[in-house]
């Protein structure tokens, strides 16, 4: 995710000019002319400049019904949760293109959150699949949620937090022009060092210590930025936010502000789990998770994000729980 340099809209410059004066007597001043071109009157709405994924599972969820109850060849929806999502929207007050949110409902169907119903090649509804279901609870990018999910599915919570994070902030590695190869060889050590081998039983490695374990020198491993950028987070939050957690960042040429903003969403993120109900059945999230008790958790243990030492007490209480009912068991 990254903000990008876009025109302002001249009411929104107007609405600025206006600040400068709200309280006293004041002075706006405009890097651009009168009579630049590319302005807009009006900003759009945010319906129209964003991808709308989570608000098709939002309408799905709720099973909203627009205001046109039939498809393209005059049929009935038969419920409305299996009603288009194109006709809700048609109904807000600056409704987005029908073509985008074609391409959202097409793009959830492909990644099997969204069961589409056609009649003679025509859409005339869509309904929730199970992982769509899911994916509607979390208040995260639709891609991003699927990955959480497929975390808790394989118990590795951790680093499907991690990896999602990263996906959601600025790349953590430096490249100043004065140290450019430096930055290179800092990278590639990190890619090398979580990199999977592609030989052994099904091309996986074994996991040691938040990395891949395997000979660092073999040629056969497949290298990654997402496992470079779980290594290098993983090795800075061992260390804590600390002196030395800072001094590292500093060595490998990482962005502290970005490692530090990538612990903050992972402890939203965790929230987000949690809070949902995803991950708490199977014993992998613990129930009632909160971004204040993690960061405290965080610090009171040396300093890190607070999402790993909160998953491996639960963890550790759940194994507890299992070995406690079994001796239960044998006694009776």
């Amino acid at each position: 995710a990254a903000l990008e340099d876009v025109w302002v809209s001249r009411a929104s410059a107007k609405q600025r000019r206006g600040r400068a004066g709200r309280v006293g007597p004041g002075l706006a001043v405009h890097l651009f002319p009168s009579d630049a071109p590319g302005m807009a009157e009006h900003t759009l709405p945010e319906v129209k400049r964003v991808a709308l994924e989570q608000l098709v599972l939002r309408i799905k969820c709720l099973k909203l019904l627009g205001g046109s109850h039939s498809g393209p060849s005059g049929t009935a929806h038969e419920s409305p949760k299996d009603g288009r999502a194109s006709d809700v929207c048609e109904q807000l007050p600056e409704p987005p293109e029908t073509e985008a949110v074609e391409a959202a409902t097409e793009e959830l169907a492909l990644m099997g959150a969204l069961v589409i119903k056609r009649r003679s090649g025509h859409a005339i509804g869509e309904r929730l699949s199970a992982l769509g279901s899911a994916l509607a609870r979390l208040p995260v990018d639709a891609r991003l949620g699927k990955l959480l999910l497929f975390g808790v599915l394989f118990g590795a919570v951790d680093e499907a937090l991690t990896i999602a994070a990263a996906l959601a902030s600025r790349s953590p590695f430096l490249s100043p022009l004065d140290a450019r190869d430096k930055a290179d060889a800092s990278k590639r050590a990190f890619a090398r060092d979580a990199a999977p081998s592609n030989k052994g039983a099904g091309g996986r490695g074994e996991e040691s210590g938040g990395g891949l374990a395997g000979d660092p020198s073999d040629p056969g491993r497949l290298p990654s930025d997402l496992l470079a950028v779980h290594r290098a987070y993983f090795e800075f939050d061992c260390l804590g936010g600390g002196d030395a957690g800072c001094s590292f960042a500093r060595d490998r040429l990482l962005s502290i502000k970005t490692l530090q903003q990538m612990a903050s969403l992972k402890r939203q993120l965790l929230e987000a789990l949690s809070g949902a109900g995803l991950g708490v059945a199977n014993g992998q999230v613990p129930p009632g998770l909160r971004q204040s008790y993690l960061e405290s958790l965080g610090r009171r243990s040396g300093g890190g994000d607070g999402c790993r030492q909160a998953l491996e007490h639960w963890s550790t209480r759940q194994q507890q729980g299992q070995q406690q009912g079994q001796q239960q068991g044998q006694q009776q």
